[in-house]
């Protein structure tokens, strides 16, 4: 069962430091308008996530069961190592500078945790993330236990690194350089790519 949470730990430590609109809304808020603010917009993103973990697994899960395609488990695998290589691939050829110049207008809080949820939301790469984390779980038929450590594990480690970056804003926003920001594109881009061969391959042999 450590298996899964470490899993779960080494995702989320991959997707929190993706550096893309989700970064630098949570950047921005904390360095603008204080931590408050910050965690609101994580609030709204940290739901938006919890509904994509439960849609996507669940949706999955119930084709699988309902359906009973033969090899569901290894069309899924396939699929999911694609995802992963192609996010690889795309992330390792982006070499373009961020652009953060949209400015945090004056709101009340629901409105800063319906903003996080929307650009969670919307982000293309949050759906094709978690379905890709997705077919990670289902190839190995886990447990319900194993399952929800996994997902524990990833959903943790986002939560608290978000809580993290609101809280550190300033400092963090000093280290932004464009050539870290590149270094650190690089790093995740090989991460994923490997994770997506590496997930065809234990579909393939399982």
């Amino acid at each position: 069962m450590l298996e899964y949470l470490l899993k779960g730990i080494t995702y989320g430590l991959m997707l929190s430091i993706l550096i893309g609109p989700i970064f630098f809304a949570l950047l921005q808020a904390g360095i603008e308008k204080g931590i408050k603010t910050g965690l609101a917009i994580g609030v709204g993103i940290w739901i938006s996530d919890f509904l994509y973990i439960t849609t996507v697994y669940l949706g999955l899960s119930w084709i699988s069961a309902v359906t009973a395609l033969p090899n569901f488990r290894f069309y899924v695998g396939i699929i999911g190592g694609v995802i992963l290589i192609a996010f690889g691939i795309g992330t390792l050829l982006n070499n373009k500078a961020v652009n953060n110049t949209q400015k945090i207008k004056q709101s009340g809080y629901l409105a800063y945790a319906v903003k996080g949820f929307l650009i969670n939301t919307f982000n293309p790469f949050t759906v094709f993330f978690w379905v890709a984390m997705s077919s990670e779980v289902l190839i190995s038929e886990p447990t319900r236990a194993e399952m929800m450590l996994f997902y524990g594990g990833i959903f943790g480690v986002v939560v608290s690194t978000d809580i993290i970056k609101v809280v550190l804003a300033k400092q963090i926003s000093k280290y932004l350089k464009m050539s870290y920001i590149l270094t650190f594109r690089k790093i995740v881009g090989i991460v994923l790519l490997l994770g997506g061969f590496i997930l065809m391959y234990r579909t393939a042999f399982n």
